[in-house]
Order: C-alpha cells, then sequence, then structure tokens
C-alpha cells in the first residue's frame, strides 16, 4: 500500500515525536508498503526531499533511507503556524496520486486532506479538547476516518467519552514502541557499556527531556540521597540544561551530559545498570504546557524494556498499562522520595537487576517492537 505520514514533528529536531514518526515509517516500510512522511521544516525556500539526498538525516534518527521524508515550509509555533501546516501537506497530496492510507497525528492536516481516495487513520496522542473535538466529529462524518489509534487505553476511553457516536470498534489501543538496541553509535564520550563502573558504583541513569513533570526533581533528590551512587542524565534543551546544572552543582555524582542524536540513545541504555522514568503527577509538554499524565505512552519505557536494563518507574495507573511491578519494574509513588530510593538500593543486587531486565526485553519482544505497532495500526485497512 502508498501510506502517507501527516506529522506534526520538526525534522530533524530533538523532539521525542520525531523518533515516533520516523521509526513507524520505517516500520511501514519494512513490511512492504511504499511510504513518504510529511513533516514541518520552516523552510521558507520550500519543499525539501531529504529521501536519498541527506543520509546524515536517517543515520541521526538511527533508521534506514526506506521511506520518503519531505519537509514542508511550515513553523512549527507561531501565529497560523497550524493551519500553514496543513495547507502545505493539502498542496503536497493534490499533487500526487491519493494514497491507501492517511496516517496522522496533525488532526487539521488530516481534516483538510482533499476527500478524494484513500482512507484515514488518525493516531492520537491526547483527548480532543474545543476545535479537536469539532474536527475529529467532521472526520466520523465524513465516513472515511478508517481508525483512531490511542496510545494508551485510558486515552481511548476518553476519545469514546468526548466524542459521541463513534464507534468503538474504530478506535484501537496501540502503546508507543521501541526497536531492538541497535551496535554502538560513535557519538563520542560515551561511557564503558557494562554492569556498574570500574570502581563498582552503581550507574543509574535518565534519558530524555527536563520539561516540567518528567522528574528531574526526583533525579535531583536522589542523587543528594544515594552519594555511592552515580546518576547520568542524558537530553533536555540548553535552556533546562544550564537551569538545572545550577541547581545541582553540589552533586559530585550527577552528570548532566546533555543531548545526543536518537541514534546514540542505545548505546547510553547500554552503560547503565538501572533506568528511571520518574514521571510525576503532572507532565508538561514541549515549553512547559499543557498535561499528559494520564494519558501518555513514554518511549523512555519501551526502549528501557528492549535493553534489557530494569526500571525504576512511577507508580501511576497509565504506566500499569505496560508494566508491572515486581515483573519488569519497580513501581513507586511519584512523591515518594524514600520509597524511589530504596528501589535504587534493591537493584544494588545484581540478580533482581538481571531478573528484571531479562523479563522486560522478553515482554518488549512479544508486545512493543515498532514493527508489531506498525501491523496492528493498519491490520485489516489493505
Amino acid at each position: 500500500m502508498r501510506i502517507v505520514h501527516l506529522s506534526d514533528s520538526a525534522l530533524p529536531s530533538r523532539d521525542a515525536n520525531g523518533v515516533n514518526a520516523t521509526r513507524m515509517c520505517q516500520a511501514f516500510a519494512a513490511q512492504g508498503h511504499d511510504v513518504a512522511l510529511l513533516s514541518r521544516d520552516g523552510d521558507p525556500a520550500g519543499v525539501a526531499a531529504l529521501a536519498g539526498g541527506d543520509d546524515a538525516f536517517f543515520v541521526r534518527y538511527g533508521v534506514s533511507a526506506c521511506f520518503e521524508c519531505v519537509r514542508l515550509p511550515a513553523p512549527r509555533s507561531g501565529v497560523g503556524a497550524e493551519l500553514r501546516y496543513a495547507l502545505a501537506a493539502r498542496r503536497w497530496l493534490a499533487s500526487r496520486p491519493a494514497p491507501d492510507i492517511l496516517y496522522a497525528r496533525h488532526l487539521l492536516a488530516l481534516a483538510m486532506a482533499a476527500p478524494a481516495g484513500g482512507r484515514k487513520v488518525y493516531e492520537a496522542h491526547r483527548p480532543p479538547r474545543g476545535a479537536a473535538r469539532l474536527l475529529m466529529r467532521a472526520l466520523v462524518r465524513d465516513g472515511r476516518l478508517a481508525r483512531i489509534v490511542a496510545i494508551s487505553a485510558a486515552l481511548r476511553a476518553e476519545i469514546l467519552r468526548v466524542v459521541p457516536g463513534l464507534d468503538p470498534g474504530c478506535v484501537v489501543v496501540a502503546h508507543d514502541g521501541a526497536d531492538p538496541p541497535a551496535p554502538p553509535f560513535d557519538g563520542g564520550g560515551l561511557p564503558q557499556t557494562g554492569s556498574e563502573s570500574a570502581s563498582g558504583r552503581l550507574r543509574v541513569g535518565y534519558i530524555g527531556h527536563l520539561y516540567p513533570g518528567k522528574g528531574m526533581e526526583t533525579v535531583a533528590a536522589l542523587a543528594r540521597a544515594l552519594p555511592e551512587v552515580d546518576f547520568h542524565v542524558v537530553g533536555g534543551r540548553d535552556e533546562d540544561l544550564a537551569r538545572w546544572r545550577a541547581r545541582t552543582r553540589a552533586s559530585a555524582n550527577l552528570v548532566l551530559h546533555g543531548y545526543v542524536p536518537p541514534a546514540a540513545t542505545d548505546a547510553w541504555r547500554a552503560a547503565m545498570d538501572v533506568l528511571l522514568a520518574p514521571y510525576q503527577q503532572r507532565v508538561a509538554l514541549r515549553g512547559g504546557v499543557g498535561d499528559v499524565a494520564r494519558w501518555m505512552s513514554p518511549l523512555k519505557v519501551f526502549e528501557a524494556m528492549a535493553a534489557g536494563r530494569p526500571i525504576v518507574a512511577s507508580d501511576l495507573p497509565v504506566l500499569r498499562e505496560v508494566l508491572r511491578d515486581g515483573r519488569e519494574s519497580l513501581l513507586v509513588a511519584p512523591g515518594d522520595l524514600r520509597a524511589w530510593v530504596a528501589a535504587v538500593e534493591a537493584l544494588r543486587d545484581p540478580g533482581l537487576r538481571k531478573r528484571l531486565g531479562e523479563a522486560g526485553q522478553a515482554r518488549f519482544r512479544d508486545h512493543y517492537t515498532w514493527s508489531a505497532r506498525a501491523r496492528r495500526v493498519v491490520e485489516g485497512l489493505a
């Protein structure tokens, strides 16, 4: 089939949605589909096609150049940014044969796409509110909204609640995913892989953004409480890194390494003994706005499972859809520092680390690969 993915990602960027979009397109292509990814660029010179012309882009994301990536001239923010992306996508689609499936994370672009040909699939990462709710209802009336993909069971239930008349059968749950770890990426400055550091000190890692609610507060508190454990933070925007480096200057056992390309993160996970997913009760999006704590499906959880590393995660209902306490992870109340300290202390036991890591890796292989997700979201739509 011909699949066109309308993404709300700006590529390349530091946002996790770019990883989701590129890995899904790679998975679609690996299953024999002809795939094009339409992302934002903001380049006023016009549309720039990257497939076959910019290998560095695919290397950065750790994917093969098996799909077409088109960056549309639409800014990621500012007045009219959403409409400009939707219009650019509409023009691009109108100049080419209709795809068999129009797969979108951008609701406005999906609604504005030309009505002739193709079936529409919307991947939802939050409930529709306000104008978005009206757009979704219009798509339902359109008759060609073949499927809504919700990234969690909690999100599916909320979508069915706020969109009257929606057929429950067309809303499927597909949590985010990961790929099996890639060979080490030569990103420079990576720690040695293997169990514990040369000094025998436990290595605990957090890989992700530093937005409010992501859990950097918990990581910093753990570093103060456990000076004999080494904590490594990978990721974050420059302004967030500067703020947290100033706040944690006194913690010699906490290192903020900054951003690395997505293709390099597998090596960092392999270098850790334990990985953290310390989400708070409220989790903000880019810019510190919004709250996705009830609906999210964090990439870092699946990537940690793929790496075979034990996870200490916040005990939130949406994370319990994937993680089981004492099976693949240790689940801890978000605000209970003593419990977080106890969980990290428990994972000094290499036997426990091995058992949790192997169980998580097995569960990942059975349920949460990008390949399995891609099959699920288009199953039956040929």
